[in-house]
């Protein structure tokens, strides 16, 4: 069963890898849809267990860090929150570079 904790923050590589003595592992995961489907909701309420009715745009990308703990192995998860407007569609290839997957919302 994997436990966890969130950390927020606007920035960093979220390359994939294994850290010294291999007991550590981090993933870049990019969360797409088109604007207004939930995209923020559903990682803010999976990172940090909260919700927010209010309807807030994002504006090109943001990132939260959940830190998990699975089969004894620490796993760090950058999951990124892309803007869903056409204005920033352009941007995509930045935030995808380097990811280890992705979400369709």
């Amino acid at each position: 069963m994997a436990t966890g904790a969130a950390t927020s923050g606007a920035g960093g590589s979220g390359a994939a890898g294994a850290a010294a003595g291999g007991r550590s592992f981090s993933f870049k995961v990019v969360l797409l849809g088109e604007g207004c489907v939930g995209k923020t909701s559903l990682v803010l309420r999976y990172c940090e267990n909260k919700f927010n009715d209010k309807h807030i745009t994002t504006l090109q990308a943001s990132f939260l860090t959940k830190k998990l703990n699975i089969g004894g192995k620490r796993v760090n998860l950058a999951i990124w929150d892309t803007a869903g407007q056409e204005r920033f569609h352009a941007l995509g290839p930045i935030y995808y570079r380097d990811s280890n997957g992705a979400i369709l919302v």
